[in-house]
């Protein structure tokens, strides 16, 4: 995702991500994590993220682990699976 930002096409919105990193507030940390998905979204590695406000309180189970995820919340999937 970073490389994204330090492409050429992209370069222009580092610095805004960097005053952005500095400041410890809830509109800074929205941004940052709007750049983050589109990052990933741009990135050509493969990245398959899906997010969504969940409507109803879930619980995942995969193998051992088990999320319970309350309504409301955003779900971020990432697709890429490392070996």
């Amino acid at each position: 995702m970073i490389d994204v930002y330090l492409s050429e096409e992209y370069s222009q919105h580092w610095s805004q991500i960097v005053r952005l990193a500095q400041v410890e507030d809830e509109h800074s940390t929205s941004k940052l994590q709007t750049y983050a998905l589109e990052g990933i979204r741009l990135s050509k590695k493969g990245f398959g993220p899906v997010r969504c406000g969940v409507a109803e309180d879930v619980t995942l189970k995969e193998g051992k682990t088990t999320l319970n995820i309350e309504s409301g919340n955003e779900v971020f999937v990432d697709l890429v699976v490392l070996h």
